[in-house]
């Protein structure tokens, strides 16, 4: 497969700290001397930014297993053989680099040192910016915890370790209306439209009473509420417009067609806007810090001490700094959707909300929980999420 944007831009970034002069590839450790008869190898500790680049290059989907050992084992470190090779056959080499590494330590270490690693790298980046890129394609993060939470609503596993999917897991209101606002954004037409005309076409994912109420009527208008469905379908407006003021201002919009309750408009605003900062790389204390002074959210708690008292709340207020927390307490995606479904609250938009937010910050889902999203996503809602990509992506 050919790299996305956000894989080009993280193998570019990896590239330029491994070129850095002087820098370290890891540190070879002894081992303790042994009882007789027994002994141990010698192994190789790597820095942080080089297990990063390890761990991306197993996310992402680059390598190819499939490779042909013999054919890369005599040529591997000959520069001439590395240039004549074309992409597929470049990938299989960066699987021979990496492989080689798990069976002989250090090999990673020494291909560093040597700029042979680089060199394939820089080779690799070459012949990618030949092939056609797959744009990602955001909203993803949103949609993704939709479906992993849809099967846990009140109902959190104990194990963390849950399989994310499975038979049962499925879109509901969230990815639906969250579609209906991108839709709204593409065509620039009013969210009230849009909203409205995927609702009553989709009449059975899983809406709140009032709401299904507002579709019913034959001139629906904003119910003041201040429930959490003008945040859970906010995320489109936080990728699609480039400054905060107008992610403001269209967050407003989307979600007063409904809830245009104070706390209904903050809740919409609070996530669009997270996401708009984490996708211009703010990091995440100025992200929290933002937040809590604009909307005046107490994001200073940890999930351990909410997770103890917590109930059953689809407010905004009660629902959204909880989602946010979850993300600020994250390690990637995953961990994000899964921190907001711990809480055994509404989970499916608590981790829609979280979701949204580290997929902006985490530069997009790892490549098989975005398999098993788009799997699940009808025809003609791939298609509004594709024109989405390809304009905001």
């Amino acid at each position: 497969m050919a790299p996305n944007r956000l894989q080009l831009k993280k193998l570019k970034a990896f590239l330029s700290a491994f070129e850095e002069p002087g820098r370290s590839y890891g540190e070879w450790h002894d081992p303790e001397p042994q009882a007789p008869g027994h002994f141990e190898i010698p192994w190789v500790t790597y820095p942080p930014d080089l297990q990063q680049f390890i761990k991306f290059i197993y996310d992402s989907g680059l390598l190819d297993v499939n490779y042909n050992k013999e054919e890369i084992d005599d040529r591997f470190l000959d520069p001439a053989f590395i240039d004549s090779t074309a992409y597929p056959q470049t990938r299989q080499v960066l699987t021979y680099a990496m492989r080689r590494d798990y069976y002989s330590a250090g090999s990673l270490k020494q291909d560093m040192e040597s700029g042979h690693l680089q060199h394939i790298l820089r080779h690799l980046l070459d012949q990618a910016g030949q092939q056609p890129i797959w744009q990602p394609t955001i909203l993803l993060g949103a949609i993704a915890g939709d479906v992993i939470g849809s099967i846990y609503e009140k109902d959190a596993p104990t194990n963390k370790n849950y399989p994310l999917f499975g038979h049962a897991n499925r879109l509901t209101d969230d990815s639906i209306l969250t579609l209906a606002v991108a839709k709204a954004v593409l065509e620039g037409c009013s969210y009230h439209e849009q909203i409205l005309a995927f609702g009553r076409r989709y009449p059975h994912a899983g809406y709140g009473g009032a709401f299904r109420n507002w579709l019913c009527a034959a001139n629906p208008h904003p119910y003041n509420s201040f429930g959490n469905g003008s945040a859970m379908r906010a995320s489109p407006v936080g990728w699609a417009f480039e400054s905060e003021e107008e992610v403001l201002r269209q967050a407003k919009a989307s979600a007063d067609v409904t809830h245009n309750h104070p706390e209904g408009v903050k809740g919409a605003q609070a996530v669009a806007l997270a996401i708009f900062m984490a996708r211009k790389t703010a990091d995440k204390q100025t992200i929290q810090r933002e937040i809590e002074a604009r909307f005046g959210y107490d994001l200073s708690r940890r999930l351990d001490q909410i997770r103890p008292t917590y109930q059953w709340d689809v407010t905004c207020q009660g629902s959204v700094p909880e989602s946010i927390i979850a993300f600020l307490e994250s390690d990637d995606v995953e961990s994000a959707i899964r921190n907001a479904i711990s809480l055994e609250g509404d989970a499916d938009t608590m981790a829609a909300i979280a979701g949204s937010i580290a997929e902006a910050y985490y530069d997009g889902l790892p490549v098989d929980m975005t398999n098993q999203v788009l799997r699940r996503i009808p025809p003609e809602l791939r298609a509004v999420l594709d024109q989405f990509n390809q304009l905001y992506g």
